[in-house]
């Protein structure tokens, strides 16, 4: 009996990887890989003024990839950026097809932290990406703050989603958290 209570109270937890790529003037861009149904990954990619996200968004953990300089080599602008990340995670939405055809045998948890470490590698990947593309920054040059962080929420699929169910949502302050 108290392990069906258990369940009935223990939430839902969905986990997934963002890119979180902060400003020097604090605002916050984020690309967000999530395992969706069948295997496959999905990209949402968000710009907020201020670096929050819902307050129902758990880190699972963080790791500081690196700072990329601004300004960026060619002229290019922050929306060259997520560009070039959303090449990358179109190119792994393209392998997680082909992987979730090849495994039909594995368990469901089995698929999904396959899928789980593409999302991470994928955003690994374009950030090397990103940094091999860096011009050698000059004395005056401000830097974009870039973390991979590891998520669980109450709800599968997007960030966004969340946000908007709730507007009254306290507001996790990702810069320092």
């Amino acid at each position: 009996m108290l392990p069906a209570l258990f369940h009935l109270i223990r939430k839902p937890k969905f986990e997934s990887y963002m890119l979180l790529i902060l400003s020097p003037e604090q605002h916050l861009t984020y690309v967000h890989t999530y395992p969706g149904l069948g295997g496959r990954i999905y990209t949402e990619v968000g710009q907020k003024a201020t670096p929050i996200l819902p307050c129902s968004v758990s880190f699972e953990s963080r790791t500081q990839l690196g700072n990329l300089a601004v300004p960026l080599p060619e002229d290019q602008s922050l929306e060259d950026i997520i560009e070039l990340l959303k090449e990358c995670c179109r190119k792994a939405r393209e392998i997680s097809l082909g992987h979730s055809e090849d495994n039909a045998l594995l368990s469901n948890k089995a698929k999904l932290q396959q899928v789980l470490g593409l999302c991470e590698q994928t955003l690994r990947q374009g950030f090397s990406l990103l940094k091999e593309r860096e011009t050698i920054p000059d004395a005056t040059a401000k830097f974009y703050t870039v973390d991979l962080v590891r998520v669980s929420k109450p709800e599968q699929g997007t960030i966004m989603d969340l946000h908007m169910k709730s507007i009254s949502v306290k507001m996790k302050n990702v810069a320092h958290s």
